[in-house]
């Protein structure tokens, strides 16, 4: 009867060894209080944050990220968070959209450069979902993403207003004398309440449902208040069985791409999807990409 060897992790070529490398790799690990069984083979699961001050839909990700941490400890992987470029809507001028293929570079290299055996990605605000998923997808290690949710309905004068369409409103209504300036700047702190990305169906959370419909966000929540505190709580403890075997089997590829392709309109979600969709499935699937009529690519061979 003959037995298989196990595969060996990608992070066992650092971490496993007599060698002068694996000693180096080892004892610097162990400078921030890391134990020798931390290197016993165990899956090292890296947690890509987007965390910044200048991200404020993202402000959360460090509670978030302590979330996450724990439950790879309790799944008994060995967690390492590290930092990646914060593309913040809000504030980036001209457009956050030209630094995205950027952080997309900067994710990738970062986990193809460390010992990692698969990742999570803390995505929320518009750029950070595709610019973390086109990274991790031209590495093509195990990925799972956690959403940051959406923040919580702004409330003013008694009515609910929408982050990213209440504002144009009521710029208008100051132009056309029917909002006075004091009246502007009370809605502008009655607006965005919480933590979290635009409450309304944006780029931020049709791209999360997106994420959801690609089988990416295993924790399935994508549509999670971010207040709500309930973010990788929405389940079980933290599925590490979930990110080392997350690689949809080709069976699903059908499936899932064409509920992608229609997920953006059922749900009234941006008309940017498409695009953002092409871009993704091109680094997923490779160079054999081929349009579709309405806009969105798929993969050679998947949909007919």
């Amino acid at each position: 009867m003959s037995s298989s060897t196990p595969k060996k992790r990608r992070s066992q070529a650092w971490f496993e060894g007599r060698s002068k490398d694996n000693f180096i790799h080892r004892s610097w690990m162990k400078s921030e209080g890391l134990p020798d069984d931390s290197f016993d083979g165990r899956p090292v699961i890296g947690i890509c944050n987007t965390w910044s001050d200048l991200t404020p839909c993202n402000h959360h990700f460090r509670e978030l990220a302590e979330r996450v941490r724990h439950g790879v400890l309790q799944a008994g992987g060995l967690p390492l968070e590290f930092p990646v470029s914060s593309l913040g809507e809000t504030l980036m001028r001209p457009t956050a959209m030209l630094f995205r293929n950027l952080a997309s570079m900067d994710v990738e290299e970062a986990i193809r450069a460390h010992p990692l055996d698969g990742v999570v990605l803390l995505a929320g605000c518009d750029k950070t979902t595709p610019a973390t998923l086109m990274g991790a997808a031209s590495v093509n290690l195990p990925t799972i993403v956690v959403s940051g949710g959406a923040m919580l309905n702004g409330r003013f004068r008694g009515q609910t207003i929408g982050s990213g369409t209440h504002v144009w409103k009521f710029a208008e209504a100051v132009a056309a004398g029917t909002m006075s300036e004091q009246e502007f700047m009370q809605a502008e702190r009655c607006m965005s309440r919480s933590s979290g990305v635009c409450m309304t169906m944006g780029t931020a959370s049709t791209m999360a449902c997106l994420v959801e419909a690609d089988a990416a966000e295993r924790l399935h929540v994508g549509e999670t208040i971010a207040a709500s505190f309930a973010l990788p709580d929405a389940g079980p403890p933290f599925d590490l069985h979930a990110v080392l075997c997350n690689k949809t089997p080709n069976a699903e590829n059908e499936k899932m791409i064409l509920g992608m392709q229609f997920l953006p309109s059922a749900s009234s979600g941006t008309t940017n999807a498409a695009r953002r969709l092409s871009e993704f499935l091109l680094r997923r699937y490779g160079s054999g990409v081929a349009p579709l009529g309405n806009g969105t690519h798929v993969a050679d061979g998947v949909v007919s």
